[in-house]
C-alpha cells in the first residue's frame, strides 16, 4: 500500500525533534507508518551534505519504513555515486538528470533538497507545486520575497516543510530556556556566543582543492549548476573562469556571482 499526501498530512510530517532530517525522520515515520506503507524520498543534490544524510537514512531504512527512490544531481558522477550507496544496501534508486523528473514521479512522498542555496528557493516552490512534502536545507531562501513565496504556497497546499538548520533541530537551546526559566541556572544576567571562520583561502571546511586549471568534468551540466543565480559579468561566465576562485566543484562560491556558500551540499 503506497501511502498517499493525505494520509501523511494527516499523521504529521516530521512532527517532534531530532538532530538531523533523518534522525527526525525515524522518530517520526518509525511511529505512525505501518509495515506496507513506505515512505518514498527523492534526493536532489548529490553533494557532502547531501551524502551525510544518505549514510544515515540507509542505516534506517527498515526501522523508520523508508526508501530512496531516486537521485537527482546537475554532476551525474555524483548521482551516480549515490546509486551505488544505495544499491549496496539493496536499494534501487533511480537517476534523474533533471530534478522535475524527479518530482514527477509518483513514487516520490517527499523531496530532500541539499542543493547550493541559490536553487532552495525554486526547487521548494517546485516541489510543493508537484504535491511532495520538502526537507530542505538552511537558508530556506536568499531572499524575504522569496521566503514569503514559500510560506504562502506552503500554507496554501497544506504539505510539511522542514529546514535543516541542525543548530535548531535538537533540544539544546529549548533545554537551556527551560533551565533558566526554573531558575537552575540561578540568575542569569548576560549570555554570549560567538562563531568564528576566519579561514586562510587555502584551509578550513569545504576547501578541498581544484587545480586552477582543471576541465569542467564532461557529465557536469554548469549551466543548469549556475540556474537562477545572477551573473555579476558583462561576458558569459564559463567554467574555467570560476575554478581559480571556487573552493570546490558544485557548492562552492564563485566570485564572479552572487551565488551560494560552500557550505551548501
Amino acid at each position: 500500500m503506497k501511502i498517499t499526501t493525505k494520509q501523511l498530512n494527516r499523521r504529521g510530517f516530521l512532527r517532534g525533534t531530532g538532530l538531523t532530517a533523518a534522525a527526525l525522520s525515524a522518530r517520526s515515520y518509525g511511529r505512525v507508518l505501518g509495515a506496507n506503507q513506505r515512505l518514498g524520498i527523492g534526493i536532489i543534490g548529490c553533494g557532502n551534505m547531501a551524502n551525510h544524510h544518505l549514510r544515515k537514512l540507509l542505516t534506517m531504512s527498515s526501522a523508520a519504513n523508508i526508501e530512496i527512490v531516486a537521485v537527482s544531481d546537475v554532476y551525474q558522477t555524483r548521482a551516480r555515486k549515490f546509486q551505488d550507496q544505495i544499491m549496496k544496501t539493496g536499494g534501487n534508486a533511480l537517476e534523474k538528470t533533471h530534478y522535475q523528473d524527479l518530482l514527477a514521479m509518483k513514487e516520490v512522498d517527499y523531496a530532500f533538497i541539499a542543493t547550493p542555496e541559490h536553487w532552495h528557493a525554486q526547487q521548494t516552490l517546485d516541489a510543493l507545486d508537484a504535491g511532495k512534502h520538502v526537507y530542505c536545507e538552511k537558508p530556506m531562501t536568499h531572499s524575504i520575497a522569496e521566503a514569503q513565496q514559500v510560506v504562502h504556497k506552503v500554507r496554501k497546499t497544506g504539505l510539511k516543510m522542514q529546514v535543516g538548520v541542525q543548530g535548531m533541530s535538537d533540544d539544546s537551546y529549548s533545554s537551556a530556556n527551560q533551565a533558566i526559566r526554573e531558575g537552575k541556572l540561578g540568575r542569569v544576567v548576560q549570555a554570549q556566543m560567538e562563531y568564528v571562520r576566519n579561514y586562510p583561502a587555502n584551509k578550513g571546511p569545504w576547501r578541498t582543492g581544484v587545480r586552477p586549471n582543471a576541465p569542467k568534468p564532461p557529465d557536469l551540466d554548469w549551466e543548469r549548476w549556475l540556474g537562477p543565480a545572477p551573473l555579476l559579468v558583462s561576458r558569459p561566465v564559463a567554467w574555467s573562469d570560476l575554478t581559480t576562485r571556487a573552493d570546490r566543484w558544485p557548492g562552492s562560491t564563485p566570485g564572479a556571482w552572487n551565488g551560494s556558500s560552500p557550505a551548501a551540499g
